[in-house]
């Protein structure tokens, strides 16, 4: 994946993304200082910024560089890591850590998935809270074989998904502008997997969290068999 380029254009992709009801949800069911892993451009980061002490932790160094961009126009101070949520480590837990829009789904393997979730509990005091979302099993397995594609004045893509053994293969070729009339042409591939809720849950238990809750994208509401988004609340025994 190359982090750079996408970096550039991501925010492009997830504008319609409600940030804001994350936030909120974040808000009402936590507490305290707050680690986010996966940070990307740092849209909710920037939200959470507002209410909590935030830490907040992405792979890419060109998406921190834009979320910390962000966070300076706004006059808020959070600390930036460069990092892998498999294998990172603080110097003094939190209460809360938060993994928003998929980072669970790019784990692809369950040692991977394993070793973030101690990394996790690790990292949270006792009782502290770990929420986190992922696209549900319904939503990527219905995405095989599906094409995607959007015309901007500044970007244009063509996204392409494949679904197979779990796992959602999304090719997308992006041509980006300044001028409106020179392209850059640059592609990417995209791996998910498809996790099944009653496995993360299982997996939660085994590494240490206990009153493992599940909810509708963000809501109070039960997660049904054509839920898009499943968010996961779990306390640190």
């Amino acid at each position: 994946m190359q982090y750079s380029e996408f970096a550039e254009v991501y925010d492009s992709l997830i504008y319609d993304m409600p940030y804001e009801t994350w936030a909120d949800f974040i808000e009402k069911n936590s507490s305290g200082d707050v680690l986010e892993l996966a940070c990307g451009t740092g849209n909710l980061t920037k939200l959470l910024a507002k209410r909590r002490s935030v830490t907040a932790l992405d792979i890419s160094p060109e998406m921190l560089r834009i979320a910390d961009g962000k966070l300076r126009a706004l006059g808020r101070r959070v600390r930036f890591v460069q990092g892998n949520m498999c294998d990172f480590s603080l110097n003094k837990p939190v209460n809360t850590v938060i993994c928003a829009c998929d980072g669970i789904n790019y784990l692809t393997d369950t040692d991977s998935v394993k070793r973030t979730f101690i990394n996790v509990h690790k990292s949270l005091n006792a009782g502290g809270t770990f929420i986190f979302d992922i696209s549900s099993y319904y939503k990527l397995s219905k995405m095989n074989n599906e094409l995607y594609s959007e015309d901007t004045d500044d970007v244009t893509y063509i996204w392409r998904n494949s679904f197979e053994n779990d796992i959602l293969n999304m090719d997308i070729t992006f041509f980006v502008t300044d001028d409106g009339e020179n392209y850059t042409r640059f592609d990417e591939t995209h791996v998910q997997r498809a996790h099944r809720a009653d496995e993360l849950i299982s997996l939660l238990e085994e590494c240490g969290f206990e009153n493992v809750k599940i909810t509708d994208d963000y809501s109070e509401t039960e997660v049904k068999n054509d839920s898009l988004r499943i968010t996961f609340c779990a306390k640190a025994r």
